[in-house]
C-alpha cells in the first residue's frame, strides 16, 4: 500500500513537470529534431542588489527577526495646548445677590421717602429667586412693574426695556408684592432686576444688582477623554456644549483633585474646542486623582469679567478616577536566558537561463523553457528570552520590554513577571544588551511610568 502511494505520488509530480515544461511560443508545438542551445542572462547590479534585499527582509520577516541595521521609526503627532487656569467664582467670593435686604437707592429722586424691595441671598436648586416688597399702601407711591435686565444701564434702552418686562403689577401687587423669578431661563450670568415705583406722575427704578443665573445641566464625562504619564494629564472633551436650558452655546471646563483632599481645585480650566487635547502638570506620581468636567461661561457684566461653571450649582459630571504614572517602575530583575546564536539560508535570483531548440535546416531557435538561477547566503540571527520580574504586583495594566533597536513586546496584565522570547539579527549570546521596562496603570487612560533601563548580558 505504501509502495503504491509512492508510486503515485511519482506520477503526479511528474505530471507537474510536464505541466511546466511546455515550449513557451505560439502556435502548434514544434516537433522537428534539433540542437539545444542554453543562454544565460544575469540582472544588472541594481537589480541584483534590490533581490538580495528583498530575500532576505522575506526570510526575516518569515523567521520573525528583527533587522538590527533597519531605521527607526519616526512618531509624529501635535503636541497638546497648555491648560487655561480661570478662577471661577467658586474660587473666590460666592457670587450671591448683594444683601439680604437690598433697600433701593432714594428712587433716583424720590429723597421723600424710602422704598424697600427684598430678594434671596442665593436661587434655590431650581433657579427660583423669591422677590418681595415693603407696603406701600399707606404711601402716595405704588409698584409698576418688575424688569430683568443683563447690564445695570438696559433700563435706559426703550426697545431692550420692552423686552425686559417680568411682570406688570397691577391690582394688590402694586401696593405690596411676592413674586417668583425663575432666573434659569434667562442667559447664564449676573442680571440687574428693576423694579418700577410711580408717584402717579412718572416712574423711577429701584435696582437690584448682580442676581445670578447659574448653570443647571450636567455632561457626561469618560475616562476615555484622560490620558496620564508621571507628572501630568492629558484632558479633552467629545460632548455638547449646547445648553439645552436657556438655548445657549456654552463652554466646557474641568476641575480635578488627589485623593485625600476635601476640595477641588482652586481653579476651574476651560477647554476652547473638542477633540482638542489639552495638558496639565504639577502632579504627583504614583498617585490617584479625581476629575470632573462641567459646562461654563466667562462674561462681562458692568464692565468686569466674572466665570460661572456648573459646579457653582452642583451641576458638575460625576467624578472619573485616574492615576499618574510611577517615576520608576519597581523591578526587582532582569535577565536574559536561552540565548543562541543561528545561522540561516536565504537564496537570491542572480540570472535567468534561456533553453531553445534550433531547426538544423532552417537555423529558427524556439524557446522551451526558462529557468531562474540563485545564489545561496546566509546571515547569523540570535534567539534569547528577557524575563522581567517585580517583588509584588504593582496595580498596573501591563509593561513595555524594549531591547536592542525595533526589539519591544507589550504585555498585558498585573503580574510579579513577564517573559518573551525575541529573535534578531547579528549574534548576540555573550553580549550585553540593553533592556528597558515602563509599565502602564490603565488601559483606557494610560499612567505610563518612565522607563527603567539596565544592561544585561545574553546567556
Amino acid at each position: 500500500m505504501r509502495t503504491t502511494a509512492k508510486r503515485l505520488g511519482i506520477l503526479i509530480l511528474a505530471a507537474v513537470m510536464l505541466l511546466t515544461c511546455i515550449p513557451l511560443y505560439e502556435g502548434t508545438a514544434y516537433a522537428e529534431d534539433g540542437e539545444i542551445e542554453n543562454e544565460i542572462v544575469r540582472l544588472s547590479d541594481e537589480e541584483f542588489k534590490a533581490e538580495k534585499k528583498a530575500a532576505k527582509e522575506k526570510s526575516m520577516k518569515e523567521e520573525g527577526i528583527i533587522d538590527m541595521d533597519a531605521p527607526d521609526e519616526e512618531e509624529n503627532g501635535e503636541d497638546p495646548l497648555p491648560s487655561q487656569p480661570i478662577q471661577d467664582a467658586d474660587a473666590g467670593e460666592k457670587p450671591v445677590v448683594s444683601g439680604k435686604a437690598l433697600k433701593s437707592l432714594k428712587l433716583n429722586g424720590f429723597d421723600d421717602t424710602e422704598m424697600f424691595v427684598y430678594v434671596d441671598d442665593e436661587p434655590d436648586s431650581t433657579g427660583h429667586v423669591n422677590i418681595y416688597s415693603a407696603d406701600l399702601t399707606d404711601t402716595d407711591y405704588h409698584f409698576t412693574e418688575i424688569r430683568v435686565g443683563d447690564e445695570p444701564e438696559d433700563i435706559l434702552d426703550e426697545d431692550k426695556k420692552e423686552e425686559m418686562l417680568c411682570y406688570e403689577l397691577t391690582g394688590d401687587d402694586q401696593y405690596k408684592f411676592a413674586k417668583i423669578l425663575d432666573m434659569k431661563y434667562f442667559d447664564v450670568g449676573y442680571h440687574t432686576v428693576f423694579v418700577g415705583i410711580s408717584d402717579g406722575t412718572e416712574v423711577r427704578y429701584a435696582v437690584v444688582r448682580k442676581v445670578p443665573t447659574y448653570i443647571y445641566q450636567k455632561v457626561e464625562n469618560s475616562l476615555s477623554n484622560y490620558y496620564t504619564y508621571q507628572k501630568k494629564f492629558e484632558y479633552r472633551y467629545t460632548d455638547s456644549t449646547y445648553y439645552d436650558v436657556s438655548g445657549e452655546e456654552l463652554t466646557m471646563f474641568l476641575d480635578y483633585k488627589k485623593k485625600g483632599s476635601k476640595n477641588w481645585s482652586t481653579y476651574v480650566y476651560r477647554m476652547d474646542s473638542s477633540y482638542t487635547t489639552y495638558e496639565l502638570g504639577g502632579l504627583r506620581a504614583g498617585s490617584t486623582y479625581y476629575v470632573r468636567q462641567m459646562l461654563g461661561k466667562t462674561f462681562t457684566y458692568d464692565g468686569e469679567e466674572y466665570t460661572f461653571t456648573g459646579r457653582l450649582s452642583g451641576y458638575a459630571s460625576a467624578a472619573k478616577t485616574i492615576k499618574t504614572g510611577y517615576t520608576r517602575p519597581k523591578v526587582k530583575s532582569i535577565k536574559i536566558t536561552r540565548g543562541k546564536n543561528i545561522c540561516h539560508k536565504y537564496k537570491v535570483l542572480y540570472a535567468y537561463r534561456y533553453r531553445y531548440r534550433v531547426n538544423k535546416r532552417t537555423g529558427v531557435r524556439r524557446l522551451i523553457s526558462i529557468t531562474p538561477l540563485y545564489h545561496v547566503y546566509r546571515y547569523w540571527y540570535t534567539r534569547f528570552r528577557v524575563t522581567v520580574k517585580f517583588r509584588k504586583k504593582q496595580g498596573i495594566a501591563g509593561v513595555h520590554i524594549y531591547t536592542l533597536q525595533g526589539l519591544n513586546v507589550t504585555k498585558k496584565g498585573n503580574k510579579k513577571k513577564y517573559a518573551q522570547t525575541f529573535k534578531c539579527s547579528g549574534k548576540k549570546k555573550g553580549k550585553k544588551v540593553v533592556v528597558s521596562v515602563l509599565n502602564w496603570r490603565s488601559n483606557t487612560y494610560g499612567g505610563y511610568s518612565k522607563k527603567l533601563k539596565k544592561k544585561v548580558k545574553v546567556r
